[in-house]
């Protein structure tokens, strides 16, 4: 495969991130309009440190070098009161392109998100995922990750 890059996600990345969250095993074709994730992808760069980042590689296309987006992933770093004002990174919209899953390109994306909660002094980074998506569950526990505690939500609409 060819070599990875991690970076921020743009505006011009929105069709394609949108693609990818349509797949079946994320939103099942209910992701946001394009103009609304413009909207809310512009309102998350007002936050102090939230951030969606890209998994990507160029392919060649004939004189050209198209960029293919193969995962997403939102971080979002929040400061603390409690724990010595240790902040904390929360993962969320984790997601790889189905024809790219069990080829590393979620360890490299959950490596870059590890490795920038380490440059904000974050004490832990954390993630929620569905309690039906018994792969994803083993996925992280590869990473290090551990089952702590309980998660509640509440549907407020």
């Amino acid at each position: 495969m060819q070599q990875i890059t991690i970076r921020e996600m743009t505006n011009e990345h929105l069709p394609q991130a949108l693609q990818l969250y349509n797949q079946s095993d994320m939103d099942n074709g209910s992701a946001v309009s394009l103009d609304h994730a413009k909207t809310v992808l512009k309102k998350i760069q007002t936050y102090p440190f939230y951030r969606f980042y890209l998994a990507s590689n160029e392919q060649h296309s004939g004189n050209n070098y198209v960029e293919n987006i193969l995962g997403v992933f939102g971080l979002l770093i929040m400061d603390n009161l409690g724990h010595g004002a240790a902040p904390s990174g929360i993962i969320e919209g984790v997601c790889v392109h189905s024809d790219y899953q069990n080829k590393g390109i979620g360890t490299l994306m959950m490596q870059h998100a590890m490795a920038t909660c380490r440059e904000n002094n974050c004490y832990k980074m954390m993630l929620s995922s569905n309690k039906n998506r018994i792969p994803a569950h083993q996925f992280y526990r590869q990473l290090g990750f551990e089952q702590h505690g309980l998660s509640f939500h509440i549907e407020l609409s």
